[in-house]
């Protein structure tokens, strides 16, 4: 019985963890496609703005 709820215990534990670890993943993977979204906005303001000689934000 003892037995059992341990490997439950850590089954558990186990997903929390692989729970905690794709998370964190998908955090960062946000803020990856959160950062190319914005660096592609830049990069078209800056062309767009280098073309029509004024930046607008």
């Amino acid at each position: 019985m003892v037995g059992r709820k341990d490997y439950q215990l850590i089954k558990i534990k186990r997903t929390l963890k692989s729970f905690f670890i794709s998370n964190e993943l998908s955090k960062i993977i946000e803020n990856i496609i959160i950062m190319k979204n914005l660096i592609i906005h830049l990069v078209l303001i800056f062309y767009f703005g280098g073309k029509t000689k004024r930046l607008n934000f």
